[in-house]
């Protein structure tokens, strides 16, 4: 039940939005932990439970909220619905730059796939699109890195 995940959640998150990569998904799992937020993966993820995975969570699996929500779209309503702010994490026009808008106790930011990223439909149904600011030629960040970026602008509010 979506609405009831979305209003369990008192805090800031973080949705995966089919992230493929064992390694990936176990990596943000635990720095949402080490953090202070809940880890949403949306869509068809990475198998949770595979030793990669697992391993790479180093036992945050085990002591954090996870929740499984197969479909990302509603999870996002559902979320708004509740009153919390959804943040993509993408590469377009009319992206902010993270650090340049206020990030709320509740907001929740999605990060997309690793060769994809979020579809245009997913962030249509976003309240707000943030993109990090890269020095250099680089156009993209790995999901795990740029989730670690989000969640420390996530965490840098609340201090």
């Amino acid at each position: 039940d979506y609405e009831r995940v979305a209003s369990e959640i008192d805090c800031n998150s973080l949705m995966l939005v089919d992230l493929q990569d064992n390694g990936n998904v176990g990596t943000v799992i635990r720095t949402s932990a080490a953090l202070g937020c809940v880890t949403l993966l949306g869509g068809n993820c990475a198998d949770i439970y595979s030793p990669k995975t697992v391993r790479a969570t180093m036992g945050a699996l085990f002591s954090n909220d996870v929740y499984i929500c197969s479909d990302a779209v509603k999870i996002v309503s559902a979320l708004k619905k509740s009153g919390k702010r959804v943040i993509a994490s993408a590469l377009t026009q009319n992206a902010l730059e993270l650090g340049r808008f206020e990030v709320k106790g509740t907001d929740c930011f999605a990060v997309g796939n690793e060769g994809k990223g979020l579809s245009p439909e997913f962030i249509a149904e976003c309240d707000i699109t943030a993109i990090i600011k890269m020095s250099g030629k680089t156009e993209s960040l790995n999901a795990a890195s740029a989730a670690s970026i989000l969640l420390w602008e996530a965490k840098r509010g609340r201090i």
